[in-house]
């Protein structure tokens, strides 16, 4: 009997993350506690922190964190097939980095010079625009160039006050 309720505990211990990650309301992220990215990338982009999660939503993300030298891809995975607006089970995140001095823009969502980029620190400002993947309208509309706009003036003024 007592190798019987050995064999149970051992399968309650096996089972019971399989179970976790499927109660309702739970989401489990796949994010790996080390970005998976390529050996010597931390040659390319220097040292880089692995604190990013990502959220319950589809979209490309600046990593401010790391100066957007990094860039999150994060895909939830839903509970019930098709139905875009159901819980998801788990998040998915992959990790990517921007070569050639380049950092992640946040507006275009993808790699480009500091200086024809938003400036980083504001990234988070325009994550909503991940919205937009799936819709028919525009990506970018006129009232977020504006934004944009008035934040490189800022920025461009700055750095001549330097």
């Amino acid at each position: 009997m007592q190798i019987s309720c050995s064999v149970l505990g051992l399968a309650a211990v096996i089972a019971w993350p399989l179970f976790s990650s499927v109660i309702a309301g739970r989401v489990r992220r796949q994010s790996p506690l080390k970005y998976d990215l390529p050996d010597g990338a931390d040659l390319i982009v220097g040292p880089y922190t692995t604190n990013f999660r990502c959220p319950e939503t589809y979209g490309f993300f600046a990593d401010v964190e790391n100066n957007c030298r990094l860039f999150h891809l994060c895909h939830p995975l839903p509970r019930d097939n098709g139905n875009s607006h159901a819980v998801p089970i788990q998040v998915q995140h992959y990790t990517f980095f921007c070569g050639n001095e380049t950092i992640f823009d946040q507006l275009s969502l993808s790699c480009s010079y500091p200086e024809d980029s938003i400036p980083c620190e504001n990234s988070p400002d325009f994550f909503y625009l991940n919205d937009n993947f799936g819709s028919e309208g525009p990506s970018v509309t006129d009232e977020d160039l504006a934004r944009v706009q008035t934040l490189v003036a800022k920025y461009d003024q700055t750095a001549l006050n330097k």
